[in-house]
């Protein structure tokens, strides 16, 4: 919620074009070699965002196959419900709980269309591969994927995984399995 908010604030338009120094590797063309791991864009809404900042690229998720609130723990005596991060100021590093907190794969790759739309970012693919340092064509986004948490068979989660791939194969530019 808060990057979310900057990202708004900050009109994102207005921000100074990204040094190119361009990069090429697996078949996909980078503006750069910077870019966000998943987790931290869980359903693409921060794409705007990483984008003027001038990330070279961007992963979104982990997605899952259907929502899932995730680990949810109540706050405050109760007054707050939420998903847990605790920082470990000593280590200046964090615990992480959310347990894979997902809206589901269709939102993200909405987020992921209306993007791409918005700033002529087409998918990249390996075989037609855009040289690198071309711009805004140079910026991959990724999706990252996994098997449900709250599928216990196997069977459903592989289904899950497969299910995500085939909807993300024809807007991701790479797919990560979690």
């Amino acid at each position: 919620p808060f990057l979310g908010a900057l990202a708004a604030s900050a009109g994102c338009g207005a921000l100074p074009s990204a040094p190119s120094i361009g990069l090429r590797a697996m078949g996909l063309s980078f503006r750069n070699d910077l870019g966000n791991a998943a987790g931290l864009d869980k359903d693409g809404t921060l794409l705007d965002f990483n984008y003027a900042l001038g990330a070279g690229y961007a992963v979104v998720g982990t997605v899952l196959s259907d929502p899932h609130s995730g680990n949810l723990f109540d706050f405050l005596g109760g007054l707050w419900r939420g998903n847990a991060w605790t920082p470990l100021p000593s280590s200046g590093g964090a615990l992480n709980s959310l347990g894979l907190p997902s809206k589901g794969v269709e939102p993200a790759l909405r987020n992921i269309a209306a993007f791409r739309e918005r700033h002529g970012v087409p998918p990249q693919r390996a075989e037609h591969g855009r040289p690198a340092g071309d711009g805004g064509a140079s910026f991959p986004v990724g999706v990252s994927i996994m098997g449900h948490p709250a599928h216990s068979d196997p069977a459903d989660k592989l289904e899950g995984v497969l299910r995500c791939v085939r909807l993300c194969l024809p807007l991701a530019d790479f797919i990560e399995i979690n």
